[in-house]
């Protein structure tokens, strides 16, 4: 009997560990890297980090948005990305691979936008166009 409510409490255990969201790393990553200035629920801090939950945004810059994750946005002149006024610099992820910030976007999209996924193609395309920048 012991045994059983062993195995039981194990199961239990490990079922809670493996969670249920689809898109479980990509919200720890979120969570992580992205949370502290675009908010726990991407709902930005005024005019100094926007918000992602722009559907409209994110339809015309679709394909520039893995390239700011991994190289960031820079008010300066010699940067790739350049921000917004009064929008304050995004820092690179470089340490961020395509994988990390494909699921990074398809848990944004699960949770907000509602669109096409992002696949890893599309994600390194996305880098190595910037890289050519």
């Amino acid at each position: 009997m012991k045994s059983n409510a062993a195995l039981l409490l194990i199961f239990l255990c490990l079922s809670c560990n493996l969670g249920t969201s689809a898109f479980k790393e990509g919200a720890f990553l979120y969570q992580t890297h992205c949370a502290s200035c675009h908010g726990s629920h991407a709902e930005g801090l005024g005019q100094w980090y926007p918000p992602l939950t722009d559907t409209s945004y994110l339809n015309s810059r679709r394909s520039e948005i893995p390239a700011w994750i991994r190289y960031g946005i820079n008010r300066d002149s010699g940067s790739r990305f350049h921000g917004r006024i009064n929008q304050t610099d995004m820092p690179e992820n470089s340490f961020l691979k395509p994988a990390d910030i494909s699921n990074i976007l398809n848990y944004l999209n699960d949770t907000y936008w509602k669109q096409k996924p992002f696949d890893l193609e599309e994600v390194e395309t996305s880098l190595k166009w910037a890289r050519n920048l």
